[in-house]
């Protein structure tokens, strides 16, 4: 990398740091560009060289850690846990840990709630892409799950998928929008709700092992007794 490009990306750097601490100070609407750059150091032409809006200075703080998130969960996908509900959790957990690195909630909002009337239109595009991208990262471990027969094979991974998105995005609202929640209550709350979701799959498994082993299931004598399983060839 040239010395030049070095000295962009500590400006550009020195910019995006400037904003979130402006930010978490001021909210985002009463934050401006002109005091941005003053925090900065930099001229306001040359910020607006940089970033032509707010919403650009956000994107460049969020995207770059949205798509390292994605990608740690990439590797959890490639490798899950054995246990299914473990592998989803571990998941989710990425999710929520992204969420606790943010010190200021009302940001947090910004790039989650585009409803909210203060944040009407802002970032609407990240929060469909972050959206999309969780769901299909959810859906992807599901199928992994699936073909290694911790799923039903009969169940419909999209549909699953939806429903854990929602379960998490329910816990995931509340936690963005009551700045009075912790982020461990959350998560033990979406930890409970994807256990209880994969329970009943682990016991209907743990009684049909016999059968998936390729064994009869035990009969049973004249005098109650159970007879020993024999193979099936």
């Amino acid at each position: 990398m040239s010395v030049r490009e070095r000295q962009k990306q500590g400006r550009r750097k020195a910019m995006v740091e400037a904003a979130a601490a402006l930010f978490a100070e001021h909210g985002y609407q009463k934050t401006t560009m002109e005091m941005i750059a003053v925090r900065a150091g930099f001229g306001v032409a040359t910020l607006y060289k940089y970033f032509q809006s707010k919403e650009n200075i956000v994107r460049a703080l969020t995207v770059p850690d949205l798509e390292r998130l994605f990608a740690d969960n990439e590797r959890i996908i490639q490798d899950p846990p054995a246990d299914a509900a473990d592998a989803l959790v571990a998941v989710l957990r990425n999710f929520m840990s992204w969420c606790d690195s943010w010190r200021d909630r009302r940001l947090l909002r910004l790039i989650s709630v585009p409803g909210i009337p203060e944040y009407q239109g802002t970032l609407s595009d990240v929060v469909d892409w972050s959206d999309a991208k969780a769901t299909e990262q959810i859906r992807d471990l599901l199928r992994v799950l699936q073909l290694r027969g911790q799923i039903p094979a009969g169940v419909n991974i999209a549909d699953m998928a939806t429903v854990v998105f929602a379960v998490f995005n329910h816990e995931y609202l509340l936690y963005v929008t009551h700045d009075d929640i912790p982020t461990a209550r959350v998560f033990a709350d979406i930890e409970r709700m994807v256990r209880t979701l994969f329970g009943p799959w682990r016991t209907h498994y743990a009684s049909a092992e016999p059968k998936a082993a390729g064994l009869a299931q035990p009969a049973r004598n004249r005098a109650g007794r159970r007879r020993p399983l024999t193979k099936i060839v």
